[in-house]
């Protein structure tokens, strides 16, 4: 999960390495590290049901495959 003490910068650069291995190259792997585990996805897309932090993530994600 991002450092709530980064620079503008610092998370910028999270943010886009985020996309490009959690969804552009599908690292699944990267969200037990970005996502916490309370996170819920509130997306007008999000298939209901799935559990929330990480797992519903890369459920989300990797079915997308």
């Amino acid at each position: 999960m991002a450092d709530p003490g980064m620079t503008p910068e610092e998370m910028k650069r999270f943010v886009r390495n985020h996309f490009e291995q959690f969804v552009n190259r599908k690292n699944i792997a990267i969200g037990d590290i970005n996502f916490a585990r309370e996170f819920v996805d509130h997306g007008a897309d999000v298939p209901p049901g799935l559990p929330p932090g990480p797992e519903g993530a890369k459920q989300y994600v990797g079915g997308a495959l």
